[in-house]
């Protein structure tokens, strides 16, 4: 948290003086003003959808704990492994996304002038909601990859069943009987 809040300080005092050229003020001050709160926005997007990508990785853990206890009992699982494989690559390419999201500025160009400053920041700002949606539909990729390793998992039978220890011989049942 405190690292962001030193970026957006940093990232404020860039947009300061990328706004030097323009005279009116209270254009300045909304400007400055939406920057950072696209900012702001762009981390607090990135922490929530890295929140629940955690959580969405914790769901594999237990799942991969639950096929190595099938493996334990002799369950075919190598359908299950594939697709653990698979969500773990998915969900690291998110990761991956999520950190690149993390480190974009969204600041105007030292080219912005008062009459193109409206489009300026309608560009900004339509950039900032392309690249939230792509995060939203890169988490919601590693979900649905997570929900398929859980679904493959579902359909391997005796998966919970502890495997049959081998029955004693007539001998022993004599002898135990006795």
């Amino acid at each position: 948290k405190e690292l962001v809040k030193t970026r957006i300080q940093e990232q404020k005092a860039e947009v300061k003086s990328k706004l030097a050229n323009i005279k009116d003020e209270k254009k300045k001050a909304s400007v400055e003003k939406i920057i950072v709160k696209i900012q702001q926005l762009n981390a607090d997007t990135v922490e929530k959808l890295s929140k629940k990508l955690n959580q969405i990785e914790g769901v594999l853990v237990k799942i991969e704990s639950r096929v190595s206890k099938a493996e334990a009992n002799k369950v075919d699982v190598t359908e299950v492994k594939k697709e653990i494989e698979k969500a773990k690559t998915t969900i690291s390419e998110t990761r991956e996304a999520l950190v690149k999201q993390a480190q974009k500025t969204y600041i105007i160009d030292q080219t912005a002038t008062e009459e193109n400053l409206k489009a300026e920041i309608k560009n900004i700002r339509d950039t900032f909601n392309k690249d939230t949606k792509s995060m939203y539909e890169a988490v919601k990729k590693a979900h649905e990859s997570v929900r398929n390793v859980a679904t493959s998992l579902a359909k391997v039978p005796k998966i919970d069943e502890q495997p049959k220890q081998e029955e004693t011989t007539n001998q022993e049942k004599i002898i135990i009987n006795q």
